[in-house]
């Protein structure tokens, strides 16, 4: 009995103990995301220009860029190639990768810290799961 409640002290102490996050295979950010800021009400402005696509084959659309992106454990590197129809391409860093790191919250969501110390949060739409 005494050996017993040792063993249910161990596993409750061990519940406790923090890890790190498990960096996330790229997969799991292949998907349509909403960031949750400024009033961006989820799921209605999934059908607005405000989401972000990331493509399996490596690229980004965003409402006024098209680029590049990597995920590297939890480190995402985003390279903007062309501004598109809405964007001002003198406002958006052609070429310039922005790095960020992600954490997984759950399957659905991420926060994305910049390298400014700021930090966004992201939400899976409906539609691409």
């Amino acid at each position: 009995m005494r050996w017993l409640l040792i063993a249910f002290a161990c596993l409750g102490l061990t519940a406790c103990v923090s890890l790190p996050d498990a960096p996330q295979p790229a997969a799991a950010l292949i998907g349509t995301w909403l960031p949750l800021e400024n009033g961006i009400v989820h799921p209605l402005a999934c059908d607005s220009g405000l989401p972000i696509i990331y493509q399996a084959d490596g690229r980004y659309l965003l409402f006024e860029e098209e680029g590049r992106w990597s995920l590297t454990g939890s480190r995402l590197t985003e390279t903007a190639i062309a501004a598109t129809e809405a964007g001002d391409p003198a406002e958006i860093a052609l070429g310039q990768p922005l790095v960020s790191t992600l954490r997984f919250l759950d399957p659905n969501r991420f926060r994305k810290r910049l390298a400014d110390g700021s930090q966004i949060e992201l939400r899976r739409c409906p539609s691409s799961r």
